[in-house]
């Protein structure tokens, strides 16, 4: 019976997976078959979708045909191996004399706010860590 209960939860998780945390819906069999193999469970939504609400930021994720399919982003593990890309307007390379530059000219107030809404999200999820951990 314990086994079906495990069963039960990875499917669950892997629904939430579905509906609410990746945003390209395409593939849905292949990458609840990608889910199983895995053994993904709800523990696993936590680094995923951290990693997918960085990854929304970027310029490569604006445009749904640039977004992974979801059994490919499984498949490689992407929230295990990598960082996801920078946001766009915050992206940076060195001039000749070292300077970093914005890639894209000057932040759009819509930019910064998200910025802003991003960073007041991860300070948020640090304190509760710290709370948790009893370090705070």
């Amino acid at each position: 019976m314990a086994k079906r209960k495990t069963k039960k939860f990875e499917m669950a998780s892997f629904d939430i997976f579905w509906e609410e945390i990746y945003p390209r819906k395409e593939g849905k069999i292949a990458a609840e078959k990608k889910w199983k193999s895995l053994r993904l469970g709800a523990l696993d939504l936590i680094p995923i979708s951290k990693w997918i609400d960085r990854a929304i930021l970027s310029e490569q994720w604006q445009e749904t045909r640039f977004i992974p399919h979801p059994s490919t982003f499984l498949n490689q593990k992407r929230w295990v191996d990598s960082d996801p890309p920078p946001p766009a307007e915050v992206r940076r390379d060195a001039h000749a004399n070292g300077e970093p530059r914005a890639e894209h000219g000057p932040l759009t107030p819509e930019a910064e706010a998200a910025i802003q809404a991003y960073q007041a999200k991860e300070k948020a999820r640090y304190e509760l860590q710290r709370r948790v951990s009893g370090k705070g």
